[in-house]
């Protein structure tokens, strides 16, 4: 790690200003007509709110007006914690209850006043998806007369275009777990087990200075055909295919990032099936720009996939990412999603050969005023790793 690699992270764990686009947000509070949103899931409270937390199971909202005032209601076990790192200085702490259930309460309660002290209860966007209907009937109760619209696209559409602070910790965290999923397969041995191989990936990444670890689709053989089966004490064995489908946590954000390996020299089959994995993957990253759509994406992927002998029955080749693993859209057929610059997505052309193996390849990327940057760059991808 560079000393310009360590500072990404270190900024990420405690100034976040340069991962939000306040001035975006205020906007497109204004524009859906709202006086304030409410963020309450955690990748919208991390965002907003200049701390990064995996949440506990009480509530965290995160008020923001439209003319950029803000205030954050927390558990008294988390307030220092933000009190240090986040930029907001309205910070209040709710006690522990009797149970959580009266602890959120008490903090739906605190944000209605907050709320009010800020004169924004007209019109209130929320986060319908996320909070159950019993702390919004709450919240609609103490706000008698205010109108509680749903605020999802309101974050939707300010996350899903990145700041340059976001596109330098994405960059690194993509690269990173690019490199320890190599890393693992270059430690890794014939025998060895799918959770030796995980365990390989898991230490590299957290070494390279991940904060956590997410997701570890590590699998050998015909147990890959079994999408998002837990790593097992299944050995690696000649002439089997590996699928490593892999995430970390870098500040809060989330990495997704697929690679084959092949137990010793891949066999010409297994060429055959993962060049057009690889062919989809090129194509697709000479076409991305700004103005071309998710649907139109999906159409190049599947056209390249097929027109090297394969079929492709998946509805997805992609998705956007973020403080969210699927955060925003999907790269899905007939979507009319338009890419946008500085928007980070994941492409994923993948293939399932029953009783054999899944070969995927998922990388990610930046869209930018020229076409796309490979982020996950550090390993060539063009054929299967060695494992020998």
């Amino acid at each position: 790690m560079t000393p310009a690699d360590g500072d990404v992270l270190e900024l990420a764990r405690t100034d976040r200003r340069s991962l939000i686009d306040l001035p975006r947000l205020q906007e497109t509070i204004r524009a859906a007509g709202l006086d304030a949103v409410v963020a309450s899931s955690s990748p919208n409270v991390t965002y907003t709110g200049g701390s990064f937390i995996d949440f506990p199971p009480l509530l965290t909202f995160v008020v923001t007006t439209a003319d950029g005032r803000q205030g954050i209601v927390i558990n008294e076990g988390d307030a220092a914690y933000f009190r240090e790192y986040s930029w907001v200085e309205d910070i209040r702490a709710f006690r522990y209850a009797t149970s959580t259930v009266a602890s959120n309460l008490e903090a739906v309660r605190m944000t209605a006043e907050v709320l009010r002290e800020l004169g924004a209860t007209e019109v209130v966007g929320v986060e319908r998806s996320h909070l159950p209907a019993l702390y919004l009937e709450t919240l609609q109760g103490e706000l008698p007369g205010s109108g509680l619209l749903d605020a999802g696209d309101v974050f939707e559409s300010v996350r899903v275009i990145k700041t340059q602070g976001e596109i330098d910790l994405l960059a690194y965290a993509a690269r990173a777990t690019d490199k320890a999923i190599s890393t693992g397969f270059a430690l890794a041995r014939p025998g060895d087990t799918e959770q030796q191989l995980a365990a390989l990936i898991q230490g590299a990444v957290v070494r390279l200075g991940a904060d956590g670890l997410d997701h570890a689709d590590v699998h050998a053989g015909a147990h890959a055909t079994v999408v998002h089966a837990w790593p097992m004490g299944i050995d690696l064995l000649a002439g089997d295919v590996i699928h490593v489908d892999f995430g970390a946590v870098f500040g809060g954000y989330r990495t997704d990032i697929a690679r084959n390996a092949t137990v010793h020299a891949p066999t010409s089959k297994q060429l055959e099936f993962y060049k057009p994995l690889w062919v989809a993957r090129e194509r697709m990253l000479e076409a991305i720009k700004p103005g071309l759509t998710a649907g139109e994406l999906f159409s190049i992927g599947q056209t390249a996939i097929e027109s090297e002998g394969l079929e492709y029955p998946w509805g997805t080749l992609g998705h956007s990412i973020g403080l969210s693993i699927h955060e925003g859209f999907e790269i899905v057929r007939g979507s009319e999603r338009v890419l946008e610059e500085n928007m980070v997505l994941n492409i994923e052309p993948s293939h399932i050969e029953p009783d054999h193996a899944r070969y995927h390849l998922e990388d990610a990327l930046r869209v930018t005023a020229d076409g796309a940057r490979l982020l996950s760059d550090f390993s060539r991808g063009d054929a299967p790793a060695l494992i020998h």
